[in-house]
């Protein structure tokens, strides 16, 4: 177990090791903040090529988000449970993901609450020379309505793109 202290909110940090012939196994991991906790395995499967495979279960507090990337002074809270796989070059991560937000860090729009519920896929490699997220089965609650469909938002250098597809319900 190792704490991490500084001016940023404390975190402790926990896991399991075991070594086999074909892999390096991490299970029981845990990294725990104040309100937040992420726990999951990590599979290391081929040490020369640092493949692993990884399973996670993120419970995230708006707040220690905020605090930690400077992003404002949300509140609320996000839950990202899945898989992924890291190899040099490319990085994939899917899962269910739940965004439930009371207030948000951007002005003007502060206490707007808002929820999503989606698919999301998390993708860094070559192919998409940068990073690229896939919502699918979208469902965003804001301001009394509904919107439900899919988007897809890339990042290549400094260049943002968002495509979405998405029904407005009431």
């Amino acid at each position: 177990s190792v704490k991490l202290r500084g001016d940023k909110p404390p975190v402790d940090f926990a896991a399991k090791f075991s070594l086999f012939p074909d892999r390096v196994q991490f299970s029981d991991v845990n990294l725990k903040l104040a309100k937040s906790l992420v726990k999951g395995e990590v599979a290391v499967r081929d040490l020369r090529k640092l493949n692993l495979a990884v399973r996670y279960d993120a419970r995230l507090d708006w707040q220690e988000l905020s605090s930690l990337f400077s992003l404002g002074k949300w509140q609320g809270e996000v839950q990202w449970k899945g898989q992924g796989t890291f190899t040099p070059g490319q990085t994939r991560l899917d899962g269910d993901l739940t965004m439930d937000t009371k207030r948000t860090g951007v002005e003007g729009w502060e206490h707007v609450a808002w929820s999503v519920r989606s698919k999301l896929s998390l993708e860094n490699s070559q192919a998409t020379r940068g990073l690229r997220a896939k919502l699918e089965n979208l469902q965003a609650d804001a301001l009394g309505g509904k919107l439900r469909g899919a988007a897809e938002v890339s990042l290549r250098d400094a260049d943002l793109r968002i495509h979405s597809d998405l029904q407005a319900e009431q």
